[in-house]
């Protein structure tokens, strides 16, 4: 059975609760890893309100 990554991204609310803003999915490691630097360096800079996660489904 072939891995399969989730590229996740969550808002992380004021009270420490969390709200998925965006996921993608894909079938090879280092396209996730690329859309994962992507969201980190462009899409969602700010860490302590973004928090961006590779899952293995």
């Amino acid at each position: 059975m072939d891995k399969k990554y989730k590229v996740c991204v969550d808002y992380i609310n004021l009270d420490g609760t969390t709200e998925r803003v965006i996921e993608h999915n894909y079938e090879d490691e280092g396209k996730a890893n690329s859309m994962a630097r992507k969201c980190r360096e462009y899409y969602y800079p700010q860490k302590e309100t973004f928090k961006i996660y590779i899952k293995t489904i």
